[in-house]
Order: C-alpha cells, then structure tokens, then sequence
C-alpha cells in the first residue's frame, strides 16, 4: 500500500508547484513512510513528526512539495496545528483506526481531512460488518454524500423496517 500510494501522489504534484501531503499512520511505521518516500515519492520531501514540539520546527508547507508523516495516536493533539496547515491530499493508513465515529481521533482527523481535496484511505485490514464503521470511513471520504448515520442506515442497512440503535 505504502510504495503505491506514494508513487500515486508523486505523479500528482509531478505538474510542477506547491503540493502538500499528510499521512496518518501507526507510529510504528512512521519512519517507514518517510524511507520509502525517497524511493516512490522522489519529487517529494517526507518529514516525520515524532513529537507535537516537532511541529515548530518544519519548513513551510506553503512553499515546495511535502509530505508530513503523523501517527494515529499524535492526531488529536496536534488537531489544531494540523487545521492551521493546507494540505492538498490526506492519506490514512491503516484507515481502520477511522472506523468509531466517537473517537477522538477519527473526529480529529475527520476535520483535517475534510480540509484536504483528495481523502485516500488504506488498509488491509477487514472491517467488522457494522453500518456505523463503515459510515465513518465514508463520511471521511465525502462528507455531503453521507453527511449522517441515520440517513445512511435507512437507505443501505434497511433501518426503516427495524430500530436503528445509536451504537451500530
């Protein structure tokens, strides 16, 4: 998923101009995404963020073609600097960790994606076969096509004829 995604987006911003990229992901392959942006994403420079104070320190996202590496458990508490940056396409990996709709994280990260003009979401990992976790992953995607659970689970989940429970 890493290596494809990434030369994905480096045939984007191949156009030439600002192009600025954030991937949330495990922080256990953190350094990885920013290794194998030397490889798949050449026209790119990838810039891992370990620690919120490390946010301090980036260059100017405005100028140049970047690609900011966050993990999964940083997003909520860098919410607010996140919002402050224009990034042009957000990447989740492991999109999975999107899947509850309360959480802190998949609210936090929901709110800087939907910033972004072009939302991917990877994972490997196969869902539990509940309307609400699907519903988050695809109100990330497109916020105006499925704005609320509710209206998804009537028309995909045959909710009129039975009792939706908030927690499904």
């Amino acid at each position: 998923k890493t290596p494809q995604a990434l030369a994905a987006l480096n045939h984007l911003c191949s156009g030439g101009g600002r192009f600025s990229v954030l991937v949330v992901c495990p922080s256990s392959v953190v350094l990885n995404w920013v290794k194998e942006a030397s490889t798949w994403a050449d026209n790119m420079d990838a810039i891992a963020v370990l620690k919120s104070k490390d946010l301090k320190d980036l260059p100017d996202l405005k100028k140049g073609r970047r690609i900011l590496v966050v993990s999964w458990g940083m997003i909520f508490r860098i919410r607010a600097q996140l919002l402050a940056l224009d990034f042009d396409a957000v990447v989740a990996d492991e999109a999975h960790y999107a899947k509850s709709p309360d959480a802190l994280r998949t609210m936090a990260f929901t709110e800087v994606a939907h910033k972004a003009q072009i939302r991917w979401l990877l994972t490997g990992t196969p869902m539990r076969n509940r309307p609400k976790e699907i519903w988050s992953l695809l109100h990330i995607l497109d916020p105006y096509a499925f704005p609320s659970f509710i209206p998804f689970g009537e028309r995909y989940c045959g909710a009129r004829w039975q009792r939706i429970r908030r927690g499904r």
